[in-house]
């Protein structure tokens, strides 16, 4: 009876150490830099991706024998959008995408003025442009790897509205004082385009230091899209009847469709801030 008792007792004690080495293996390291600062992403953490482009630029400018090395420039540019994430878990992020982008300006040319007794006199035209660009986007990534080099992949929807650059000028002559011939535009609409995308993605980032990454991404997913009627509205003066003629004339008509294909084959490249 001490005998099968100690053997019990030995087989638990046994069973216990098996579980807790096997425990400990599935226990993934922690990657750290010299000063002990965790390089990889961690549950809680909040990310946010600017275009690495403008940067790389500069540096391969600067140990090249391409004199345009100055200072990387970080402009706005269109299609992009601010991009950031949340880590629910270490290896599991949510990301969203924005943009709201509005135009509206002003811009002024001179012609000759008529009726004018003042030789070089100039009469004032005013052309008011406005254009607007919407793009959200929410989705989710996993995340794979141990090392610096991580790979994700993923689901995320996207929609966008534009509409286009519009027009409408304002001339200092009137219609009248010019040649009978004179025909102008007064009002100029691009159509405007609205989609929905739904993508998948695989991507893979390399953290060059503590919490900074720089990476890119493809993906594929299908698209529906829409865009309006492109037209622009001409004057003329029907100097037999003393009257006003405009006239608006479509350019391309409403269109629509269905797209299935890959997407950033252009290469972009995003680089990422993690705190």
């Amino acid at each position: 009876m001490p005998y099968k008792r100690d053997m019990k007792r030995s087989l638990a004690l046994i069973c216990i150490l098996i579980s807790a080495l096997s425990a400990s293996s599935q226990v993934q390291p922690v990657l750290t830099s010299k000063k002990g600062i965790n390089i990889l992403p961690e549950k809680g953490d909040f990310a946010l991706g600017i275009d690495a482009k403008p940067f790389l630029r500069y540096a391969g400018n600067f140990f090249s024998n391409n004199n345009n090395n100055s200072a990387p420039d970080f402009t706005y540019s269109s299609g992009q959008s601010v991009f950031g994430k949340y880590f629910k878990e270490a290896n599991f992020a949510y990301r969203a995408s924005f943009r709201l982008g509005i135009l509206s300006q002003n811009a002024k040319s001179y012609t000759p003025k008529k009726p004018s007794n003042i030789p070089g006199e100039t009469s004032e035209n005013i052309t008011h442009s406005s254009a607007s660009n919407i793009g959200i986007g929410f989705g989710f990534e996993k995340r794979r790897g141990n090392s610096r080099i991580q790979g994700y992949y993923g689901l995320e929807g996207l929609m966008s509205f534009s509409t286009g650059s519009d027009s409408r000028i304002n001339y200092g002559n009137r219609i009248q004082d010019e040649d009978t011939n004179t025909v102008r535009n007064t009002i100029i609409n691009n159509g405007n385009h609205f989609s929905i995308t739904l993508r998948g993605f695989v991507g893979v980032e390399y953290f060059i230091a503590p919490k900074l990454s720089i990476g890119g991404e493809f993906g594929w997913g299908p698209s529906l899209y829409t865009t309006g009627a492109s037209s622009f509205t001409v004057e003329s003066w029907d100097f037999a009847n003393s009257s006003l003629n405009s006239r608006k004339n479509i350019v391309n008509g409403k269109s629509s469709g269905f797209l299935l294909d890959n997407d950033n084959l252009s290469g972009s490249i995003r680089l990422m801030l993690h705190f």
